[in-house]
């Protein structure tokens, strides 16, 4: 498994006044280039970029990859970068599945692996990451010994400040840990934790028409990663986009730990509505396909949701006026859901968001945090000039 990794170019890197940085920026960017087409392009000398590129190349940063072919003048040895340099994992950890990516330095989707999420504890969590690990480099045939970077979002807030993480009621274990470290210290690979929707959302990034969006996850849970102004926004508190605790859905006077939206709109408050009513016990799956094949009161629970997910989408817009609203989970990616949504926020908004389903479809977040892992990885050869990479087996 080879597969390009399409990277949002507005996962900006820390930008680097060095030549050696300049250079790299153009190769994260592009393949096989001359030493002549990065002078003209970067406006560095023809010197400095031999030096550079010998640096570089005793790094194993960067690789040759031929010979330009035709054009006047003499034939130019082209260059890339090295895709064995480093390579890093991306997990999605969700509240049903735990999907994790490995991809190399050049950004090529290397080995992917989806299993169910663990539920026990966080000991438990850390074996099957230990697990995960030996068998998608295994599977990709490539050396442990360069793992340099992991990217893992979570279903809770996650405060920037402290990286202690809160409200994941799918996961209670998480509650108060700093996961953070406590993986860098078994796996002794640098660490990045972000809530799992944030990370969907920049993995959308690239594909949306405007820079102020917000990507709703709807499955298990509820939530959203909320872009403005092309850059991701977590709030003071690392809760931006917690649209689970919106005040819609019923006694609203009472507290509730999934949150009141959670409960209305979530895959776990559609099936108790359900077998509340007929007292008959069916999964989310089977109560969409009853609507279809024209259950009565299925197809009222199904009607009501798009109604209410369009509220929610209402309520949002009210406060934030996003140019685009990106449907995502279980529930968000049905077409047959969206088609309601559509409708129903027509009929009660005056400048409805355009509303599309995430074309990556379940594998949003997994795609994200990839992505923002690679993006993590090379920053760091920008940052400090080399990867720092383990065994990654503790």
């Amino acid at each position: 498994m080879t597969n390009k990794l399409g990277l949002a170019q507005r996962l900006s890197y820390q930008r680097s006044d060095s030549s050696r940085g300049a250079v790299l920026q153009l190769l994260f960017s592009n393949k096989d280039l001359s030493r002549a087409h990065i002078s003209r392009v970067s406006g560095l000398s023809k010197q400095t970029i031999s030096s550079v590129m010998a640096d570089l190349e005793n790094a194993h940063l960067v690789e040759e990859t031929g010979i330009t072919e035709g054009g006047i003048g003499r034939r130019a040895q082209t260059y890339r970068l090295s895709p064995r340099a480093g390579f890093a994992v991306g997990i999605d950890l969700g509240g049903t599945n735990f999907r994790s990516g490995l991809v190399d330095f050049s950004g090529n989707v290397l080995a992917e692996l989806s299993i169910e999420s663990p539920h026990s504890s966080v000991e438990e969590l850390l074996e099957i990451m230990s697990k995960t690990f030996s068998q998608l480099f295994e599977k990709a045939k490539v050396p442990i010994s360069q793992f340099a970077q992991i990217v893992i979002g979570i279903p809770g807030a996650v405060n920037p400040a402290t990286g202690v993480i809160s409200n994941a009621p799918n996961l209670e274990y998480l509650d108060n840990l700093i996961l953070r470290n406590l993986i860098q210290t078994k796996f002794d690979v640098p660490t990045l934790v972000e809530n799992d929707v944030n990370i969907a959302a920049l993995g959308e990034l690239e594909k949306s028409k405007t820079e102020d969006f917000g990507f709703i996850a709807i499955g298990t849970g509820v939530g959203m990663g909320l872009i403005l102004d092309g850059e991701l926004r977590r709030g003071f508190n690392g809760g931006a986009g917690e649209i689970g605790y919106l005040p819609l859905g019923e006694n609203l006077d009472q507290p509730s730990k999934e949150g009141h939206f959670e409960e209305l709109v979530g895959g776990h408050g559609v099936e108790q509505k359900y077998e509340k009513r007929v007292k008959i016990k069916k999964t989310l799956i089977e109560i969409f396909e009853s609507a279809s094949n024209g259950d009565p009161i299925a197809e009222k629970i199904v009607n009501q949701l798009g109604i209410n997910i369009a509220l929610g989408i209402q309520a949002i817009c009210s406060v934030l006026d996003l140019g685009e609203i990106i449907l995502g989970g279980g529930i968000g990616s049905r077409e047959d859901l969206y088609v309601k949504i559509v409708n129903e926020l027509e009929k009660i908004m005056h400048n409805p968001p355009n509303v599309r389903i995430s074309t990556l479809g379940a594998r949003a977040g997994l795609v994200g945090a990839m992505s923002y892992a690679l993006s993590e990885m090379r920053g760091h050869v920008l940052t400090h000039g080399s990867l720092m990479t383990t065994s990654g087996t503790k």
